[in-house]
């Protein structure tokens, strides 16, 4: 996988965490610099730990189903994006109100909660030749900046700017799953 595909699946996955953070914001009284800081450092730890746990498990399965790879990899990003397509078709417009938006124990479990699609994913990162540091650096990386746009954005678009990150999210997964699957089963077999 190339650098563009890395930083495609890095945005594919970031989507959870920004949407969440437009919502947290928009759900604010107020935003400050502190706020956004501390959902960027959350967020992006989360979906660096989590790919790494996942590249992990894959490192030690790629022997065993190296001649199904990219039917594996395309079955876990079209499933994950699939799933942020619902989930984004089900969110609820109004998500009530919430005390501290911005507390250290409402971000933890935002955050662990959408780095699962992460986590799976890691799976797939050995399966597509990608190395552990670069992957989990660029996931990390790209999720705390998108952490802190979608904290900004949704301080200025309101509530309705979530779904519309899951569900372009979901979209980009998808195809980066499709993309390798086509690439795979036009090389031919090995």
């Amino acid at each position: 996988m190339a650098l563009p595909e890395l930083v495609g699946l890095s945005i594919g996955l970031a989507m959870d965490g920004t949407a969440v953070a437009a919502a947290q914001s928009a759900a604010a009284p107020r935003l400050t610099g502190r706020d956004v800081l501390r959902a960027s450092l959350v967020f992006g730890a989360a979906h660096a730990l989590m790919p790494a746990l996942g590249w992990l498990a894959g490192a030690r399965l790629v022997a065993l189903i190296s001649a199904w790879d990219h039917w594996v990899a395309f079955a876990l990003l079209a499933a994950l994006g699939l799933k942020m397509l619902v989930e984004s078709r089900h969110a609820r417009a109004d998500p009530g109100p919430q005390p501290a938006p911005f507390a250290w124990s409402t971000l933890a479990p935002l955050a662990l909660a959408t780095s699962l699609d992460a986590l799976a994913a890691g799976l797939t990162l050995p399966l597509l030749g990608l190395g552990l540091a670069a992957s989990i650096g660029c996931v990390g990386a790209t999720t705390a900046l998108l952490t802190a746009a979608g904290a900004y954005a949704g301080r200025r678009l309101g509530r309705h700017l979530g779904p519309r990150l899951g569900a372009l999210g979901g979209v980009v997964l998808c195809g980066i799953g499709l993309k390798t699957l086509l690439e795979h089963l036009s090389a031919g077999p090995p």
